[in-house]
């Protein structure tokens, strides 16, 4: 029988200080570049491990790696010994991890498994979108036994030129050149305008760590204006293990304590990296133009967010998708409109995104909708409610945010989804002020 829970959260003075945890992109890729290098290799993390990490974490296993994970104060070591393609016939098991999916099944293509290699997940990942990273595996000797979620894998991916588009999912992007130095190099020419184009920066920023440089050009041929985009890995190119290496501060699930400050009082997150290529540090910039008051520490790695008068503004959030739920957050309680354009492929996120954030704000009773790719909020009203998280992580963190200023009690359903990618949500907001009760019902 499933276990669930509710969080209960109450109106609260948030003030104090946050340890952000490691960041759930940047540990994908690193487990995998080192499950695939020369050596073993120490990974170093802040905080527990997500749900998606372990999902990797598995499926590294699965595929022959070794892979200890071991408690250390206020983090871990995953220390991975690579091996990644000596299993005969893996079975990766996703969960409910679109980046889990997305990466290891171009790695498990290229690295051929003698025997085929299942893949499964659960909950809304059978239905994410993955046709237009199956088409490329397909054209370069891959087969599946189906065309979605559960299926088996065949065959061997060669390396050479991939074409597809950039607009229904960076991860796509990521997968083949995360692979390519296991195929012999080859070009990901991207035919669309690129979308979430920071989470590919975090890619060739993790691989030049492991030792390989992914090149990076324009194509005079892009199908669209803005498209285009060559990402090149060298034929000769192949992953050396750097001993150890830790991961930086995680900027989304930072995001929902800053905006915690900017609603409720004032909160310092500390561990962050100013120049990290994660694109939701915009965050900060994001609370600044919402009228929140900022401060920045770049050599300590800390900023600190206050309370202010906040007011509505237009936002583009192409590149920054997972901040959309909390930035949704902020904008009910700010007066005037804010207008978050860019939100179109959020609708194949771990729920329909688009619509859960629409219902989110009206479920406290403020004023939402969406149309053409866009969600508009007229803001200025959180008053409490019953918010149905869909079990999506993100939903349920976006609306404790909103419950600290709510003047009723919020309720959120399916409250334990936060571990997909904070398990210590609830526990850190707690620690700087916010009242929440977290129920477990059956």
């Amino acid at each position: 029988m499933k276990i669930d829970a509710v969080a209960k959260v109450k109106r609260s003075r948030i003030s104090g200080e946050v340890q952000a945890i490691s960041a759930k992109a940047e540990l994908h890729r690193m487990i995998i570049c080192s499950a695939l290098s020369g050596g073993v290799c120490d990974i170093s993390y802040a905080g527990t491990l997500a749900d998606d990490v372990l999902a990797t974490i598995g499926c590294a296993v699965a595929g022959g790696a070794s892979v200890d994970v071991r408690n250390v104060p206020g983090g871990g070591i995953i220390s991975v010994k690579p091996g990644f393609g000596s299993a005969e016939n893996p079975h990766f098991d996703c969960a409910e991890s679109g980046s889990t999916l997305r990466f290891m099944l171009p790695v498990a293509a290229a690295v051929g498994f003698s025997r085929g290699a299942r893949f499964a997940g659960r909950g809304r990942l059978p239905e994410r979108p993955i046709a237009e990273l199956m088409r490329p595996l397909t054209e370069h000797g891959a087969q599946f036994s189906a065309d979605r979620l559960p299926f088996t894998l065949t065959g061997r991916m060669s390396g050479g030129e991939f074409s597809l588009p950039g607009n229904v999912s960076s991860q796509y992007v990521t997968g083949l050149l995360l692979a390519l130095p296991l195929a012999g190099g080859g070009d990901v020419i991207v035919t669309t305008p690129l979308g979430s184009a920071p989470y590919v920066d975090i890619t060739r920023a993790v691989m030049a760590r492991f030792g390989v440089n992914v090149g990076v050009r324009n194509s005079s041929d892009g199908a669209e204006e803005g498209s285009g985009a060559v990402f090149s890995v060298p034929k000769d190119a192949c992953y050396t293990s750097p001993g150890e290496i830790r991961a930086g501060g995680d900027w989304s699930a930072a995001a929902f304590f800053l905006a915690a400050g900017a609603l409720a009082g004032e909160v310092t997150v500390t561990g962050l990296d100013m120049m990290s290529p994660q694109g939701d540090r915009a965050i900060v910039e994001l609370l600044r133009r919402f009228g929140a008051g900022i401060s920045v520490d770049d050599e300590g790695g800390c900023v600190t967010v206050r309370k202010a008068s906040l007011r509505g503004c237009e936002i583009d959030a192409d590149d920054i998708p997972d901040l959309v739920p909390v930035i949704a957050a902020v904008a009910a309680a700010a007066e005037g409109v804010t207008v978050i354009r860019g939100v179109e492929r959020l609708r194949h996120k771990e729920s329909d995104r688009v619509s859960a954030v629409v219902d989110m704000i009206r479920s406290l009773g403020g004023d939402a909708n969406d149309a053409d790719g866009t969600i508009t909020i007229r803001g200025g009203n959180i008053k409490g409610g019953f918010v149905n998280s869909r079990g999506d992580h993100r939903i349920a963190m976006a609306a404790a945010v909103a419950g600290a200023i709510a003047r009723e009690e919020v309720t959120i359903s399916d409250a334990f989804c936060v571990a997909k990618s904070h398990p210590g949500f609830y526990d850190d907001f707690a620690s700087v002020g916010g009242i929440v009760d977290v129920v477990p019902v059956r």
